[in-house]
């Protein structure tokens, strides 16, 4: 492996948006019971699944300079195989990134900056997005979604719960929540049905100047579907330069 020159480094720690709940101690709830409920089954779905993927269409907002907001765009596929198999492709305004993670090894490759890293990471998915975020800072969007258990992830900071009614989605009637947080307000939608998959995220960061906006539009849901059988293989093009990634605690030093 090469060493991480700085323009990878940057590459390679801005890997994913940021698009985190917040990690705010647990707070008294006061969730009303329809929302719980309408949420609960939704995220049920998703824990119960032993391979799902999604396609979701982004939109963020950001600050370029101190009183302005711009709005950003980007999509990511997720395919997941529990407990141990990822695959993610990103891409956005700035740039795109690819993910695999096979059980025992994580790969990221930086389309834009024509270079990959790989670590030997032994374990499942949630213990290895875990070690990204703690060692790598690197953290994956929509993580929540994923989790061994959603509705934990997602409700763990929440203040207070309301629901809004059925709302539409790209035409589809949704169930509309609302959640309270100290640091972040945000709003999912859940598909009315069978089949109670979320359609639509939107998380408010209310601390940051502006109250900037993250907004993920979701479709293309599988659950328990077949992918290809080297999905988790990491693919990577010729030319490509292999880096390191750099741990957080010794980059500080």
């Amino acid at each position: 492996m090469n060493t991480l020159i700085p323009a990878a480094r940057a590459a390679l720690a801005s890997a994913f948006l940021v698009c985190g709940l917040g990690a705010l101690p647990a707070a008294a709830q006061e969730v009303n019971p329809t929302t719980r409920d309408v949420l609960r089954r939704s995220t049920d779905t998703l824990k119960a699944a032993k391979r799902l993927s999604f396609h979701a269409e982004l939109t963020f907002d950001e600050s370029p300079r101190p009183g302005l907001l711009v709005q950003t765009a980007g999509a990511v596929n997720v395919d997941l195989r529990r407990p141990n198999g990822l695959h993610v492709d990103y891409r956005d305004d700035h740039g795109a990134k690819t993910l695999w993670y096979d059980g025992g090894k994580l790969t990221l490759l930086d389309w834009s900056a024509g270079v990959f890293a790989k670590r030997e990471i032994p374990g499942t998915v949630s213990e290895t997005l875990d070690k990204m975020e703690q060692k790598l800072g690197l953290t994956m969007p929509l993580a929540e979604l994923i989790d061994p258990d959603p509705g934990k992830a997602l409700l763990r900071n929440a203040l207070r719960g309301t629901y809004l009614g059925i709302h539409d989605v790209e035409g589809v009637a949704c169930h509309h929540l609302a959640f309270l947080q100290e640091n972040v307000d945000w709003e999912i939608w859940i598909e009315k049905g069978a089949v109670p998959v979320p359609r639509k995220l939107l998380i408010r960061y209310k601390q940051e100047p502006g109250w900037p906006q993250y907004v993920a539009v979701l479709m293309d849901w599988k659950l328990d579907g077949k992918q290809a059988s080297d999905t988790y293989d990491a693919q990577i093009p010729a030319g490509a330069v292999p880096v390191e990634f750099i741990d957080i605690k010794r980059a500080r030093k």
